[in-house]
C-alpha cells in the first residue's frame, strides 16, 4: 500500500510543474523582496507555511486518490483535455492545476515587481490585475 502512494507521488507530472512553480516563485518573491528591501520574517513565514501546506495537501490529496478513485475531469474544458491528453483528472491533479495557476499570477506579479522586461500587452493586464484585485498597485 505505501509502496502505490510513493510511485502515485512520484510519478504524478501535475505535483511535479506544481512544485516547480512553487519553488520558482519563492525565488522570485525573494528576489523582489531584496530589491525592495521588504525582506521581513513574519512575511517570510507566512508565505512559507503557505507554501508547504500547499505541498502537503497535494501529497496527501494524491494519497487519497489512490484509496478513492474520483475522477473530476468533468470540470477541465474539453479543449484543455484534448490538448493534454487528459484520461483521468483526481483530486490531486485538480488542486495541483489550481496551485499552478495561482503560483503563475504570482510568478508574473513578482516579474512585473522586479521589472523584468514583458510584452506590454502583457504588463498592461498585470497592473490592469493588481489594480483592480489587489492593494498593490496602491504601495508601488
Amino acid at each position: 500500500m505505501i509502496d502505490s502512494f510513493i510511485n502515485a507521488i512520484a510519478a504524478n507530472v501535475f505535483l511535479q510543474a506544481a512544485a516547480l512553480w512553487i519553488v520558482f516563485d519563492t525565488f522570485l518573491g525573494c528576489v523582489r523582496a531584496a530589491l525592495q528591501h521588504e525582506f521581513n520574517s513574519s512575511f517570510g513565514i507566512n508565505g512559507g507555511i503557505r507554501k508547504a501546506a500547499m505541498l502537503i495537501s497535494l501529497v496527501f490529496l494524491l494519497c487519497f486518490d489512490v484509496l478513492v478513485e474520483f475522477n473530476l475531469i468533468a470540470f477541465i474544458p474539453q479543449e484543455v483535455r484534448a490538448a493534454m491528453g487528459l484520461q483521468k483528472v483526481g483530486t490531486g491533479e485538480f488542486f495541483a492545476i489550481l496551485y499552478f495557476l495561482y503560483e503563475s499570477l504570482s510568478i508574473l506579479k513578482n516579474m512585473y515587481r522586479i521589472g523584468i522586461p514583458m510584452p506590454r500587452w502583457l504588463k498592461t493586464k498585470i497592473e490592469g490585475f493588481l489594480k483592480d484585485m489587489t492593494g498593490e498597485m496602491k504601495k508601488l
